[in-house]
């Protein structure tokens, strides 16, 4: 999806109050990369590729990419890939001998030149049916669930304070008198 593609619900947006509340999610105004990577995407990457006995180090690799290197931001799937590396290249992993998937279907996708998301790779996986592929989707779409279950209580809270403070201005503005129940 292109960044024009990705912001036309929000032009289209026809107004029906005076007023309008946004709640990012993305890590942009609010820092909830941190948690999106430590409650979201570790859990899945170790549940969906048998990392159990390495979560230790899965968790520290993974984290590293995502948050703390200079790899920051990128896309889930090249963060992945070099979090599989890392892994792969660390001794206390090799002591373990547990076998890190090399994963060179996600690095063809990479390399393929689609854009890196959930509706190309479910496109690839329809036409190859590829293994690789269709379990990679299965953990993205597990991370895209865990972060909406994750959202949906946040957006709740926020919109009941913003809610909150929408009525104590709304009372202030009309002197005290508040509004009609249900108006907003």
């Amino acid at each position: 999806m292109g960044m024009e593609e990705a912001v036309r619900p929000l032009k289209e947006l026809k107004p029906e109050h005076g007023f309008f509340v946004g709640i990012d999610s993305d890590g942009c105004a609010f820092d909830t990369m941190e948690i999106k990577q430590k409650e979201c995407f570790i859990p899945n990457i170790i549940i969906h590729w048998g990392l159990q006995a390495v979560s230790k180090y899965a968790r520290e690799a993974v984290e590293f990419v995502n948050l703390y290197s200079r790899w920051r931001g990128i896309n889930r799937f090249p963060a992945l890939v070099r979090a599989f590396d890392l892994l792969r290249d660390r001794e206390d992993v090799q002591r373990r001998n547990v076998d890190i998937p090399q994963v060179p279907k996600i690095r063809e996708f990479i390399d393929s030149g689609v854009p890196l998301g959930n509706p190309s790779l479910k496109q690839v996986v329809e036409d190859t049916s590829d293994p690789e592929l269709v379990r990679t989707l299965a953990w993205s779409e597990a991370v895209n669930r865990t972060i909406a279950d994750m959202v949906k209580g946040a957006v709740n809270e926020a919109l009941k304070k913003a809610k909150e403070s929408a009525d104590q201005a709304m009372g202030g503005a009309l002197g005290g008198m508040g509004l009609p129940p249900g108006l907003f």
